[in-house]
């Protein structure tokens, strides 16, 4: 083989590395871009990594399962759970709107309940006393990770990161079933 194709082949080897490196990492740099936003509070930069119309049609589904087992609670035949189950549907888009905004994803990326979340004014009149957090980032597929967060003091969530394009969003935020549940009976 002649140095011209060596070199040749050496540097497809070295770009199919750089690719698969910055492939695996990516994900990475994002959730440290998102830990950096949620620490600065900075809205901008945490909706720049949301994917908004996912997010709100995940979290609706989400609350309307917890509806839907509240009123199977109650009883089919109750009249009264069924006209609430309809009032209740009208009532979840704006739920929807309310927990999808940059100002409060910040409280569910620390890992904390929607009662914390929902009794504090702004993220950061609870900076002296906000539990540590941890992330751990679980690969789905070459296209979907599910980043898991940890906290001594709240309960876990999990949130799901999809590839668009170059760069990584939010698709998901899973409130845990008695989040879910509180969130649906407060509003």
């Amino acid at each position: 083989m002649k140095s011209g194709a060596r070199v040749g082949l050496y540097g497809v080897w070295l770009l199919v590395a750089v690719l698969l490196m910055y492939l695996i990492s990516s994900p990475y740099w994002v959730l440290y871009q998102l830990k950096q936003a949620v620490s600065e509070q900075d809205a901008a930069k945490i909706s720049k990594y949301i994917d908004y119309v996912a997010l709100r049609q995940n979290l609706k589904q989400q609350l309307e399962v917890a509806v839907t087992h509240e009123i199977r609670k109650i009883g089919d035949d109750n009249p009264f759970a069924l006209l609430g189950a309809q009032f209740v549907n009208g009532v979840l888009d704006a739920g929807v709107e309310q927990l999808a905004q940059p100002q409060f994803l910040p409280f569910l990326l620390k890992g904390m309940s929607l009662e914390a979340a929902q009794s504090q004014q702004e993220p950061s009149s609870q900076a002296d006393t906000e539990p540590q957090f941890d992330y751990q980032l679980n690969y789905q597929n070459w296209s979907q990770v599910q980043v898991g967060v940890f906290s001594n003091q709240q309960p876990k969530t999990t949130f799901t990161l999809a590839r668009q394009g170059m760069s990584w969003k939010i698709v998901n935020v899973q409130l845990p079933k008695h989040q879910a549940e509180i969130a649906t009976v407060q509003r």
